[in-house]
């Protein structure tokens, strides 16, 4: 119960709660990534590198194409948390 509680709260602060799941999306990648490198080619590395510099962009800029993606697909949304 309480659980369902904290994520409907979540959902209703949807563009928190999609920044959080951009930043979980990008941890996998990097983690993913450094496994891959580790225990298959090095080159996977330069993904970690594409992640950790857009990253940053996100960061300075504001853009982060993670979460328009989100948005597009309405993860994160749903019919009783959005506003009329």
């Amino acid at each position: 119960m309480y659980l369902t509680r904290a994520f409907h709260q979540k959902l209703s602060e949807f563009p928190k709660f999609q920044m959080c799941l951009a930043r979980i999306i990008a941890g996998s990648f990097v983690l993913i990534s450094l496994a891959l490198g580790y225990l298959h080619s090095p080159w996977w590395h330069l993904f970690t590198a594409f992640v950790g510099l857009n990253l940053i962009q996100s960061a300075i800029t504001g853009f982060c194409l993670a979460e328009i993606v989100l948005k597009k697909f309405g993860i994160g949304q749903c019919s009783c948390c959005t506003k009329q």
